[in-house]
């Protein structure tokens, strides 16, 4: 699971890494930079990045949010102080899942051009390795994003680019990825900001493995009438505990009636999302649809519990409305 730019820099914040000053519109006073919030690249060179003042913030913000970026809207700004940048660098640790240990990766030189680094100029290795080949401020950073990557389940904690201003180093942007096998430690316990989970207004509780399916599956409920109470993603790796928490938490939500568990099972498998469904013992009409992997054992195992899994989003959709 991707975080945006955003949720990023609060976990950097938590950590006591320094980022740029952040605004509302209306406490703009001063030049800055106004950032659409995606989680795909190259928003710089689409023009999701661009420079304002009091004058023109509003223009500029809306300018931003008008842009779709490679396919994705944009939906959310982040408004930063414009910092004079003195030297762009590069600053990365990634899970090296050969050595089961984390990767330490930093350059000179940073920004969006970054892949045209020559590779003479890239340092990388354990933190043990590249500790003695580093200046002390990045020592201090690569021990806050190791420890970051381990509190958070991150495969890939990024600073780019790592700016050095007036003789301090700023976060300039964050790319922080959580390992979807580790959702249910990070983004079940009402962390909501996570991407992962969205309230909605509905009443119709929903539950599916893969932001597009979840998307899919609200556009279908929409069509039938149906209103949905919330987006919920438990990624590629629905465990039986990952889903038994996914159902707390959109049960958590009094105006959810109804739920709708739409699983298309790959790494995912039904019989364990079975499982989870058993366990918890919904108390409210709950549809399903389960196809994949381990799909007929998972099937059974709702049957001899008197729960019915639909073969399409469609027959699902329509059940939950009209029942």
């Amino acid at each position: 699971m991707k975080l945006t730019e955003s949720q990023g820099k609060q976990i950097f914040k938590e950590y006591e890494i320094s980022i740029p000053k952040q605004f509302q519109i209306e406490e703009v006073d001063q030049d800055v930079i106004v950032k659409a919030q995606v989680l795909v690249g190259g928003r710089g060179k689409a023009g999701g990045i661009l420079k304002a003042n009091k004058e023109n913030i509003q223009e500029i913000t809306n300018k931003v949010l008008s842009l779709n970026i490679k396919g994705e809207q944009v939906k959310e700004v982040l408004i930063e102080e414009a910092i004079e940048i003195e030297e762009e660098h590069y600053l990365s640790v990634t899970l090296d899942r050969n050595t089961k240990d984390y990767l330490c990766i930093t350059s000179k030189k940073g920004g969006i051009d970054i892949e045209s680094v020559p590779k003479e100029d890239i340092i990388k290795g354990s933190y043990q390795e590249i500790e003695n080949k580093i200046c002390h401020g990045k020592q201090a950073l690569f021990k806050k994003l190791i420890q970051i990557a381990k509190d958070k389940d991150a495969i890939l904690v990024e600073i780019n680019p790592l700016i050095l201003s007036n003789h301090k180093l700023f976060a300039a942007d964050s790319k922080i990825i959580i390992d979807d096998n580790a959702l249910f430690r990070q983004s079940f316990k009402g962390e909501k900001e996570g991407g992962n989970y969205v309230e909605l207004d509905g009443d119709i509780g929903v539950i599916g493995n893969g932001a597009g399916l979840v998307m899919a599956t609200l556009d279908t409920l929409a069509h039938f009438g149906g209103k949905p109470a919330n987006f919920l993603d438990v990624g590629g790796g629905s465990s039986t505990e990952v889903v038994e928490q996914a159902i707390d938490q959109v049960l958590s939500n009094s105006n959810v009636k109804k739920l709708f568990i739409n699983i298309f099972a790959g790494i995912s498998r039904c019989d364990e999302v079975a499982k989870a469904i058993v366990n918890k013992n919904i108390q409210i009409p709950t549809v399903i649809r389960m196809v994949g992997t381990n799909q007929e054992e998972g099937r059974r195992i709702l049957n001899e519990n008197n729960l019915k899994a639909f073969d399409s989003m469609e027959e699902c959709a329509k059940e939950i409305v009209n029942g």
